[in-house]
């Protein structure tokens, strides 16, 4: 209980104790309706940065980017709804048509009413009942945030519809269709019970604010009048004294509005930045699932849920016995220092995690990937690539070599020298053991070279560097919490009695299968196969395609299919593990006794930081966001003159969206290469601002 209501028991100990009253029925109804509001909103909002990322393939800044524009849409609204409720329509009927709107054009424009309506509802001497209320207000709030977001990943993902292997349009259809649930119980209360509806004043109270401020302030600074002891009561000719008394209640709570958008900039990032840096963490649970990079953001609503019986009967009575978190002003400062602890910590594990990130690509450069195809060792020598020493690469084996210059590679490194530590396994290369060849200057940001029998030939030819895929990075990492696979091949046949019965010899169809899914990928055009004699063989690659699902289904297997239709597999690997966040390249060939067999390489280490650590920052945000935004709202409509709630608390949502636009700017800005870089940068910001703005708030007893 803050400090206002604490002087109000005082002064009226001498009083008449008003009777106790029930507590009102129609609260049942408003809270069931934010319950399902709010299961919209944060169900969309959940999947919001997967689909950019994933379906729209924007990059993480843009994602960034554009999840913040849309969480400050929704956020900016809230003061078109409160202006037209507290000045004309009333909150009952604002919220009933422009929740018919809001199905279609977003839910804003209702948010500060139903806080404020359901705060109506509690007369004289509920004081307490209406603390309880705000509580049980944002347990509903985030009850429907903690199924949405679990429940929506899941529909995204694990949901397939219009031959996809994901469903988006589920996942937020569902949302949509509880938004229609949310205005229906909000009706239906109305005549269940009577709901207490204050009437609107028809003059709109947002003009009339600004006028008077507008024209207290053009007389104190451009006129010559009598000094005053207000700056606002130089307008006390053209407004009542009520007025200009609710509008300097109103001035001192939005001049304490001041640092709270830096705590939602770091707050609502927990669906941008900390999802994104999910994707790069393992959510295995045991043997048993796996969990998706959005659905770690379900940890939030659990706590909340936790935490705000513990707050109300434990940590706050406690430390009420030595003065402290006793004030709102106090819970909302520490609410935002622990949000910046919050971002200390997402720092650090971001550091961890960055140690094992694959080098991103440079400008005009190649990560260059050696295979080597063959059943021996091989020494590699090349100036340029391997600089005077020279490289073995064991036989079936691969290695890389990041960041390559394109310009001195083309210049200087295409001649390279192969020697072959036992030839005499290998009849196409009986003859000798050391090889000259010349690279192909034609390739893209990254590929594979596949070093087979061909070095051997008497014709040939330029080593074609396989461009693996020109859209996704070969060292880049999996962004959907999935895992990359290609594969390189190197098999050979019988042309008179073939074992594996290729009929397309343009194309290798092979097949990823485990319990739960199966994905046939069509290798990529390199010729028909090469014949010596009864001998053809297949050389060729798969590149990455899509992620491979990790969450279900346990180890793939990979099978070569003999068409690229339902037909005969041969299996090829037995046991595929592929894990959260890794990338990986199959090595498909045959043996000296003609068996088709393959080996697995990881070139990008799969994610090794678990994401169950963020529970820990989670678990510090929320403690934050229970003092700093619980209080808030109570503390926003309790010092709100009566014809001004809705505004105010709009006031304070504004606060949010102005938040957001902080993150755009600073994504959009790029000022931050890393993002270990960022996090403790932010939260540093919001210790130093809500530092200030606690020494420096006059302490007015009508506003604390």
């Amino acid at each position: 209980m803050d400090e206002k209501k604490q002087s109000m028991d005082n002064n009226n100990e001498d009083q008449l104790e008003v009777p106790k009253q029930r507590y009102p029925r129609s609260v049942a109804f408003i809270i069931g309706n934010e319950f399902c509001e709010r299961f919209s909103y944060y169900g969309a909002k959940a999947i919001l940065v997967i689909f950019f990322t994933q379906i729209i393939k924007y990059s993480d800044d843009e994602a960034t980017e554009y999840y913040h524009i849309f969480a400050m849409a929704c956020y900016f609204t809230p003061v078109i709804g409160a202006i037209i409720a507290d000045s004309f329509l009333g909150k009952f009927s604002w919220v009933m048509w422009i929740g018919l709107v809001a199905i279609a054009l977003g839910t804003g424009g209702i948010k500060p009413c139903v806080s404020a309506f359901g705060g109506d509802q509690f007369g004289p001497g509920m004081e307490r009942q209406l603390q309880k209320f705000f509580s049980f207000f944002y347990i509903s709030i985030n009850a429907g945030s903690l199924l949405s977001t679990f429940i929506t990943p899941i529909l995204r993902e694990d949901v397939q519809c219009f031959n996809k292997k994901s469903c988006f349009p589920l996942a937020f259809g569902v949302p949509a269709v509880l938004m229609i649930v949310a205005l229906i119980l909000f009706v239906v209360g109305r005549y269940v019970t009577n709901y207490v509806m204050v009437p609107p004043k028809k003059e709109s109270v947002v003009v009339q604010v600004i006028s008077c401020v507008f024209t207290s302030l053009s007389r104190k600074w451009f006129k010559r009048m009598p000094k005053r002891d207000h700056w606002l009561d130089y307008a006390d000719d053209k407004f009542d004294s009520k007025t200009i008394a609710d509008i300097k209640a109103v001035m001192r709570v939005l001049f304490l509005y001041l640092p709270l958008p830096i705590f939602w900039a770091l707050f609502d990032q927990q669906g941008s930045r900390w999802t994104l840096q999910a994707t790069k963490m393992d959510g295995k649970m045991g043997d048993v699932y796996r969990l998706k990079p959005d659905q770690i953001q379900v940890v939030n609503p659990i706590l909340i849920i936790l935490f705000i019986p513990v707050f109300e009967y434990i940590i706050y009575p406690a430390f009420a016995k030595i003065n402290f978190l006793k004030k709102s002003l106090q819970r909302i400062v520490c609410g935002g220092i622990l949000a910046a602890v919050a971002f200390a910590i997402c720092g650090f594990f971001q550091l961890s995690i960055e140690t094992d990130l694959p080098p991103t690509l440079n400008d005009n450069s190649i990560h260059l990937t050696i295979v080597n195809g063959l059943s021996t060792p091989i020494l590699l020598k090349n100036s340029f690539i391997f600089g005077d020493k020279s490289e073995t690469i064991e036989k079936y084996g691969v290695l890389t070599k990041a960041n390559l210059n394109i310009d001195e590679f083309i210049s200087k490194g295409l001649s390279l020298d192969v020697s072959l530590t036992d030839n005499s396994k290998i009849a196409e290369c009986s003859a000798k053991k050391d090889y000259s060849v010349t690279i192909s200057k034609t390739f893209a940001k990254g590929g594979i070279l596949l070093i087979t029998e061909s070095i051997c030939s008497a014709n040939a030819k330029e080593l074609s560097i396989f461009e693996f895929n020109q859209k996704i990075d070969i060292l880049e990492k999996p962004k959907d919490g999935g895992s990359f696979a290609g594969v390189v091949y190197n098999i050979k046949d019988s042309v008179t009695k073939p074992v594996f019965n290729i009929v397309n010899n343009n194309h290798i169809t092979f097949r990823f299968n485990n319990s739960e899914f199966t994905d046939n990928f069509n290798s990529t055009t390199v010729g028909d196969p090469i014949v010596s004699g009864d001998t053809k063989r297949y050389v060729g690659y798969v590149p990455f395609i899509k992620e491979l699902d990790v969450h279900l289904g346990g180890e793939y297997k990979l099978f070569l299919l003999e068409n690229d239709t339902e037909s005969a597999a041969h299996v090829a690997i037995e046991e595929l593990g592929l894990y959260q966040g890794g990338a990986y390249i199959a090595l498909v060939y045959t043996d000296d006794q003609g068996k088709l067999k393959g080996d697995v390489h990881n070139i990008v280490l799969p994610n090794s930081v678990s994401m169950f650590w963020q529970i820990t920052q989670y678990s510090v945000i929320t403690a934050g966001e229970i003092m700093f935004s619980i209080t808030g709202l109570e503390f926003s409509y309790s010092q709100a003159p009566a014809s001004m709630k809705s505004v105010l608390q709009a006031a304070w949502l504004l606060t949010v969206a102005f938040g957001n636009l902080i993150i755009v700017i600073i994504s959009s800005a790029k000022i931050f290469e890393k993002q270990t870089f960022e996090e403790p940068k932010k939260s540093l910001s919001f210790y130093d601002s809500s530092n200030k703005r606690e020494k420096s708030v006059p302490h007015h007893n009508t506003t604390e």
